[in-house]
């Protein structure tokens, strides 16, 4: 089971968050959101240390420019490119020909709150590698709320995906159960539920929770 803990900008948290062993550590460059990565500017030490990471490096963004895009790709060594706006399945095509995404990963977030959203998925079979199914709010992603995880029983893409939105440190056996049942769920999205504030993750409840998966 793949384990991404998305909106962290903090190098000791980074750092500490990897050592638990997860596969990706997500960075969001939106700057509306409380977890914006340079919410302070940009401090080198800091993003020299998250380069670095031990984990793969997700850059999640809404709506962004792909020369953005490309822009933040070498500036924190990114791995993989997170689209989490209303990204087209044209956009996604003209982002995988960039020279910057030569090797890296095009995850693209669709916001889920009945069975018709599933069907957008449809639009990007062959141009991204992996969905993250995020609950539809207006914050469009980290609001700590989850969807009906039932609606996936009717997704039948080939592309894998994260189940994201709200997941809890108590839904360790409700995540094992769906993710042995659903096999193009390849992994699960953690955020707000493990923070002590925004952009900080508890290590400890993090590592329970890892645990008890």
């Amino acid at each position: 089971m793949l384990i991404k803990v998305c909106g962290m900008r903090n190098a000791e948290n980074v750092k500490d968050v990897c050592s638990l062993g997860v596969n990706f550590i997500g960075l969001i460059f939106y700057e509306k959101s409380p977890r914006y990565v340079e919410a302070n500017g940009i401090n080198p030490t800091d993003t020299e240390s998250i380069k670095n990471a031990s984990a793969k490096r997700v850059g999640v963004f809404v709506n962004a420019d792909i020369s953005y895009i490309e822009s933040r790709i070498k500036q924190y060594n990114l791995n993989c490119v997170q689209l989490h706006g209303n990204e087209s399945a044209n956009f996604c095509r003209q982002l995988r020909q960039s020279p910057e995404m030569d090797g890296k990963m095009i995850l693209k977030a669709i916001n889920i709150s009945d069975i018709n959203d599933i069907k957008k998925c449809a639009d990007y079979e062959n141009l991204i590698d992996m969905f993250v199914f995020d609950t539809k709010s207006k914050m469009g992603g980290g609001s700590g709320q989850q969807f009906d995880w039932n609606v996936l029983d009717c997704y039948n893409g080939n592309i894998p995906y994260l189940l994201s939105g709200g997941i809890s440190p108590e839904d360790a056996w409700r995540v094992s159960a769906f993710v042995n049942s659903h096999n193009r769920c390849a992994g699960i999205d953690l955020n707000s539920r493990f923070e002590t504030s925004p952009a900080l993750k508890n290590i400890n409840t993090l590592q329970q929770f890892i645990t008890e998966l």
